[in-house]
Formats: structure tokens, sequence, C-alpha cells
């Protein structure tokens, strides 16, 4: 027994303030985790996409995009061919409180690039027919496949990083990852990702492309251009006579 009257090994009674306190930071936690929570489901659900028929040959394509990305209006400055179908894909704009957790518990923060400018991250898709195919750009082999012409790499100092071919929805296709250097062809090195995909038995293709300009905004969009390569379908329908 102490001089107190409290025995001995009895541990002191804990005070209100403390349990205050305790409390106080699992709400602040709490706080915490739900949005981050929220903002990591949100970009990990996705939507399908259903391209149009082409009336020519009756295909269509059909992929899925994650929830962080928005179907955005094409300027003009962008429509450098006479493409038959076009999308693009910008990354959502944050919330406040996306931006909130982003910069003050995340500590990230980025410089958004002018709308418009033309170096703004997305993903594109388009579709052509191979007879109007850029040939500076794009080359067919005999088996179907459609590549990079990588021709001038070494002129301006473009490295392959990867190139696989495969067979999505029977159809030839090639993916290629390219890291072209600063000092080129653009100030800033980047990195861009390119999807391309040739029905044997139309002549019809379909890109899905990416870049990666260094910015934190650009490397989701190389990774979500990966994404929605492997998620996508070319289906074959009845061309309209």
């Amino acid at each position: 027994m102490t001089a107190t009257g409290i025995p001995h090994g009895t541990p002191p009674p804990r005070s209100g303030f403390r349990r205050f306190l305790a409390g106080g930071c699992a709400v602040v936690a709490c706080g915490a985790l739900v949005p981050g929570i929220y903002l990591y489901t949100a970009s990990h659900s996705r939507y399908r996409v259903i391209g149009p028929v082409d009336p020519k040959t009756g295909y269509h394509i059909e992929y899925t995009v994650s929830r962080g990305f928005v179907k955005a209006a094409i300027p003009p400055s962008h429509r450098d061919h006479d493409a038959i179908e076009e999308a693009d894909f910008n990354p959502r704009p944050p919330s406040a409180v996306a931006r909130w957790v982003s910069g003050h518990l995340l500590r990230r923060n980025s410089v958004p690039i002018p709308a418009g400018s033309g170096d703004e991250p997305r993903v594109v898709q388009f579709a052509d027919y191979t007879d109007r195919m850029p040939m500076d750009d794009l080359v067919i082999d005999d088996q179907g496949y459609i590549d990079m012409d990588t021709s001038n790499n070494q002129v301006f100092g473009i490295r392959v990083v990867r190139r696989d071919r495969r067979v999505v929805s029977g159809c030839p296709t090639t993916f290629v990852q390219v890291e072209i250097p600063a000092g080129g062809l653009y100030q800033s090195r980047i990195v861009v990702s390119e999807i391309m995909i040739h029905p044997r038995d139309a002549s019809i293709y379909y890109v899905i492309a990416g870049g990666d300009y260094g910015d934190s905004d650009a490397a989701a969009v190389l990774r979500e251009a990966s994404e929605i390569a492997e998620s996508v379908r070319v289906v074959p329908g009845s061309a309209k006579k």
C-alpha cells in the first residue's frame, strides 16, 4: 500500500486528456485514410468504350478506360491526319479533396501543362484505312503486322525500349515503346507507347498511343495506354452494302 492508499502494482489511472488525444489522432487518421481509399478505388475502376462501326469494313473497337480519364474534345492542332475515327482521353481534373490529399498528405505537387499546347499528356485512339497509312511513320509487313518506321532511329537517337508481337481478337498486333532523347525532336525526353492492330481480312487499322513527358500526369498516361492496350478487342461485323 502506498502513501496515497493505492495498492502496490496498480497502474495509475489514465488521464482524460490522454484519452481525448488518442481519440483525436484516430479521427485524424481515419479522415486521412478515407479520402485515400476513395481515390485509390476511383482510379482503379474502369468504364467500357465502344467505338463506332466502320461502314466500309463492319469492324469496331472496344476497350476499357480508367475513371481517372475522361473523353475530351480534340483541339484542331491535334488533328494531324484525316482519321476515320479518333478519341482523346485526358486525366480527369482532380477534385479539391484530391488536390489537398495529394499536396498535403502525399506531398505531391505538379504544374499543369496548358491545355491546347499540343504537349499535354493524353491517350489517343484512332482508326484509318491501310491505303491511307502515313508511310513515313508506320509500315506494314507481309504478315499484316503494322509497326513504327524506325529507319531514322539513329539519326534522331530514338531507342526502342520494347517491341512485342501478339494476336488480339485474331488480328496481328504490335506493341512498341520508344524513348526519344531531349534536344532532337523534342525539348525534353519522352517515352511513347503505341499498340497497332490490323484485322487480317480488312483494310482498317487501329492505333492506341500515349506519351510520358516526365511529369506525374504523363507517367499516368503512359500506364493508362498500356492498360487500354491490354483490354482492347476488335469486333467484326457486317459492312453496309
